[in-house]
């Protein structure tokens, strides 16, 4: 994007009550209000940003002289004036514009004032687990102890370092665990799992995991227990990957006040339960519990972005467990309802959950034998995939790829693709089971000279992904599972003729 484009880009996302917001602003803040509002106006209509026709708009304008500045004028008052309605909708900005206003009674020498609005926000940040803003509140206080008459002015300041420790060790250790659960969060999305499972390990060792009962804060309980539910799961234990999801869910319920102020944490652990879900069998209602809980937490979310955000992933992870208990027709409406807010997803979704959306759609284009539709969000799926997130969902779309094609008949595309493949996959083919597996099959069915052979070429690529380690299966579930549904369509159909 060019930042002349920026204005117009921010513009075209604001609702019409952001709108209504900052034309009302724009007339105090500025006694050139009419030329912002044209401005606004004309940007507004347009679908794609055209400059020249601007131009041409108020050549006779003495802000069209300058339309440069007047557009980087307008970008800074836009995000000036919509600055404090986003702020009032989320509680962390809420109780820092109330330390603002104690800095402000402070500066006043308003010092009564200042430090009854200390004790509201120590109460507010207390309750909603923001310690850091505690932290800063205590800065205040201390302060404050030398300008107003104590009757005790030693225990006083003895008491509030006292704090200023108890609450510096809360935040370290929240710290710490934020620290390695962004670590494994980032190696996940970026990583082959055996490195993935190694900074687990190393993070595990510096971490007093499993001592919940010494957990001092709901951050800490929350990642304890999630970065065990991690490591179980890294070892093929689901069972004891969902006991801790479901304990993690608990928390959740037992303490709903705190979603608004850590909502992604909500969002990720909830769509790791389903992950975990999705890989145990006979969990369906389970799912359907953890789907209707985040509808019902929708309500609770005032910040409308936030509301929507949920809606989305929601979706997204709705349309996810249906394909994979192969609901192909409640996948397809899903689909839609989604394809309506696509662009909304685009703006509010991250892209690693956008490729894994876009990878999951082509999978039930495939298995709806949709090939040319398939291709297609392959395609998408690969100009996310750029950015080396889910490596391993990546290799696969390259093998579903693959396939799809050799439905196509494109075989001259399948023996290049191949060897590039086998290139990238030969260094490490423990790794890569799967992948392997199929990549040699496809060659194989490509160069069958009679039909009888692609009947023993698809038996025995069956055979083999039967005999595979059951916990390589397990995490690859949907991929393994679209395998053996391709292969047995090829069994039990009669192959077309052999290839010329």
């Amino acid at each position: 994007m060019k930042n002349t484009e920026a204005v117009h880009q921010l513009i075209r996302t604001l609702s019409k009550a952001e709108k209504r917001h900052f034309k009302m602003a724009a007339s105090r803040y500025s006694k050139n209000k009419n030329n912002y509002i044209l401005l606004f106006d004309a940007i507004d209509q347009q679908e794609e940003y055209n400059e020249s026709k601007l131009k041409r708009k108020f050549k006779n304008q003495a802000f069209g002289q300058n339309l440069g500045k007047t557009k980087y004028l307008l970008y800074e008052l836009l995000l000036k004036s919509l600055r404090p309605l986003y702020n009032s909708k989320n509680i962390t900005k809420q109780i820092q514009g109330l330390l603002h206003s104690v800095e402000f009674l402070f500066s006043k020498s308003l010092y009564e004032q200042a430090y009854a609005l200390i004790r509201k926000v120590k109460k507010q940040a207390l309750h909603f687990q923001l310690y850091p803003l505690y932290y800063e509140a205590l800065g205040f206080e201390k302060k404050l102890i030398t300008y107003i008459p104590q009757k005790n002015v030693t225990q006083k300041t003895s008491k509030v370092l006292e704090e200023f420790d108890k609450i510096a060790g809360l935040i370290r250790m929240e710290m710490r665990y934020r620290v390695s659960s962004e670590k494994l969060h980032f190696t996940s999305l970026t990583a082959d799992n055996e490195l993935w499972v190694k900074t687990l390990e190393k993070e595990i060792e510096n971490l007093p995991i499993g001592d919940f009962q010494n957990q001092p804060t709901f951050i800490c309980n929350l990642l304890n227990k999630e970065i065990q539910s991690l490591d179980a799961f890294s070892h093929g234990d689901i069972t004891m990957a969902l006991k801790y999801q479901e304990e993690i869910q608990q928390l959740w319920i037992k303490n709903a006040h705190l979603i608004p102020v850590f909502s992604e944490d909500f969002s990720r652990t909830n769509q790791k339960h389903i992950q975990y879900l999705l890989h145990k069998p006979g969990k369906e209602d389970n799912l359907i519990e953890v789907i209707l809980y985040l509808k019902g937490q929708q309500a609770n979310i005032n910040n409308e972005e936030e509301k929507e955000k949920l809606q989305v992933q929601t979706l997204i992870l709705e349309f996810i467990i249906n394909l994979t208990q192969g609901n192909l027709q409640i996948c397809t409406l899903i689909k839609l309802t989604i394809f309506e807010k696509l662009s909304l997803l685009e703006k509010v979704i991250s892209q690693p959950l956008q490729m894994q959306f876009y990878y999951h759609v082509s999978i039930l284009n495939f298995l709806k034998k949709e090939f040319d539709e398939a291709l297609e969000w392959m395609i998408k799926t690969k100009t996310i995939a750029v950015q080396n997130y889910y490596p391993r969902s990546q290799r696969f779309c390259k093998i579903l790829e693959l396939l799809t094609r050799y439905e196509l008949g494109d075989y001259e595309y399948l023996e290049c693709a191949i060897r590039n493949m086998y290139r990238s996959l030969k260094n490490e083919p423990q790794k890569n089971e799967i992948e392997t597996l199929v990549l040699r099959s496809v060659k194989k069915l490509i160069n069958v000279s009679h039909r009888s052979e692609v009947h023993n070429i698809l038996e025995n690529l069956y055979d083999c992904l039967q005999k595979m380690d059951h916990q390589t299966v397990t995490q690859d579930h949907l991929q393994t599972n679209l395998l053996f549904q391709w292969i047995n369509k090829h069994l039990t159909q009669e192959h077309p003729e052999q290839r010329n």
